[in-house]
């Protein structure tokens, strides 16, 4: 299997989904967000990094550090109304979790980590509306990709 690194929309719609379940901690919307936003790029650059055994000590340390970079500079806006994902259908955000799910997966420490249960937890609260035709994707990005 191949793996990628999500965009940082992506985890915005799962995130945001997970809000809107009012399934928070203590804390502000926006920390709780953000806290939750960076794990999900975390796990989800251990698991590109593990696929592609990247390290600190060859050519792919700069892939893994701009992986690692773009986690920690998350900040989730939970003022932004303007994102398309914030409309979308239980059925498009079970499959994006679907999709970031497949990417982390085979991860070693994927089984036992906090945000698979983040992810069984969201998936499983999820209303599956079957509205979600026109909104199916592996990868929710910043920018449209036409689909095929």
């Amino acid at each position: 299997m191949s793996a990628f690194m999500h965009d940082s929309a992506h985890v915005d719609a799962l995130v945001h989904a997970h809000i809107q379940q009012g399934i928070t901690d203590d804390g502000t919307v926006h920390e709780v967000g953000t806290t939750l936003g960076r794990m999900l790029l975390l796990q989800n650059a251990e698991a590109v990094a593990w696929r592609y055994n990247l390290t600190a000590d060859d050519e792919g340390s700069r892939e893994y550090a701009g992986y690692l970079a773009q986690a920690n500079a998350y900040r989730y806006d939970p003022d932004d109304a303007g994102k398309p994902w914030r409309a979308f259908p239980g059925g498009a955000i079970r499959h994006a979790i679907r999709g970031y799910v497949y990417q982390c997966e085979e991860h070693p420490a994927w089984d036992a980590s906090e945000t698979r249960r983040f992810c069984d937890d969201l998936d499983a609260r999820i209303v599956d509306d079957r509205a979600e035709s026109d909104l199916r994707s592996w990868a929710i990005t910043a920018t449209p990709v036409a689909r095929a």
